[in-house]
């Protein structure tokens, strides 16, 4: 995959169409089947002969081993923040990797929330084979941009790079952020691309609940960047752990749910596995995890965004049968990665039609 912001990728068939895998959410520090999950994507991205891969964030912490070397051997004297999942699933760990690299696919890793829960960016972004934290490359007539919104704003106003756990210090108000830097390297980067944009980030940059913060500069940029040609035409986050799509000033922001669950929280905990397994894997009850694991195969052409996403149940009750509120996030908590088709040719009002079943909002 291309790294350090350069420009490259290949033009299939004569007529710039990309096809990618998505993914996001992983959580192996929580997880007691995340090898599975993750080779089952990966199988079926095999099958689609897709181009690129992309996982948006939340994957794993990085293995003890590779800590210790990172830091000569300081990691296993520290002590691990309480508020990071202490779970170490070092050899599903290091098989992770080892899938990712083997799959012969250029992967395109986003930074989440997560990763950096022990550790730093430069390490997260080591331990996944990663180059730069956000970047932007060409394929096709498409033009693909990562970005890293980890940034919490300090008490002097000067934005800081999640570590760990030092976000958590802060309120919600305070994170996450895109920092002007990388706001105002977005825009250029944006303008200077002769194809259409498709931005990969993990919170949303549309969400109210848990989007970010800066989004509204984030919009305002957007709409002087199409202002006279549609250069911005899909966002994709992950994050939320929900299903659906909001168009935005005929943009669409689409949520792609977890490949594992719904985070719940302690106050929701339900042991829907064996005793032994939760023993392993103390975290899972706090989640509402899916039977399969939810994935979304992208098709690009130059007239149309097909995403064919995937369907499951939840393993035990649903998160409202024991109590979880309704109105937490902007779009119900279902085990789905819906379907859509998003035409780059005809208006906003078209979408609605063209995908009757898919969770929805439509803001002027």
């Amino acid at each position: 995959m291309v790294k350090n912001n350069g420009k490259s990728g290949t033009i299939k068939n004569g007529e710039g169409s990309v096809v990618f895998g998505v993914f996001t959410d992983l959580h192996m520090d929580i997880m007691h089947d995340s090898l599975f999950r993750l080779r089952t994507f990966l199988d079926a991205a095999k099958r689609r002969n897709v181009d690129f891969i992309v996982n948006l964030g939340d994957f794993s912490y990085p293995d003890r081993d590779f800590l210790n070397r990172e830091t000569n051997g300081r990691f296993s004297s520290c002590k691990r923040d309480p508020r990071a999942f202490q779970c170490s699933r070092d050899d599903e760990k290091r098989e992770a990797i080892r899938m990712l690299h083997s799959c012969k696919k250029p992967v395109c890793h986003v930074l989440g929330n997560h990763d950096m829960d022990i550790c730093t960016r430069d390490q997260a972004l080591k331990f996944l084979g990663a180059g730069r934290a956000f970047y932007s490359f060409d394929m096709g007539h498409h033009h693909f941009i990562v970005l890293d919104c980890n940034y919490v704003r300090g008490k002097d106003g000067k934005f800081l790079h999640f570590e760990h756990c030092n976000h958590y210090q802060y309120s919600n108000e305070d994170s996450p952020f895109l920092p002007p830097e990388q706001l105002s390297w977005l825009e250029k980067d944006i303008m200077a691309s002769p194809w259409p944009s498709v931005i990969f980030s993990h919170p949303s940059l549309s969400d109210t609940h848990m989007g970010l913060q800066n989004r509204e500069e984030v919009w305002r940029m957007f709409h002087r960047a199409n202002e006279d040609k549609k250069r911005v035409i899909l966002c994709m986050n992950g994050h939320s752990h929900i299903d659906g799509v909001t168009l935005r000033d005929r943009i669409c922001y689409a949520n792609v749910n977890s490949i594992s669950n719904m985070w719940l929280g302690e106050q929701y905990s339900y042991i829907r596995y064996s005793k032994e397994i939760d023993r392993e894997y103390p975290y899972i009850k706090k989640t509402a995890p899916y039977r399969d694991p939810l994935y979304a195969m992208v098709t690009m052409s130059e007239d149309q965004v097909r995403l064919e996403g995937t369907r499951s149940t939840f393993v035990g009750p649903s998160p409202y049968e024991i109590g979880y509120p309704i109105s937490g996030s902007e779009f119900p908590t279902t085990p789905f990665l819906s379907h859509f088709v998003l035409s780059l040719k005809s208006p906003d009002e078209d979408f609605r039609k063209e995908n009757p079943n898919t969770p929805m909002h439509r803001i002027s």
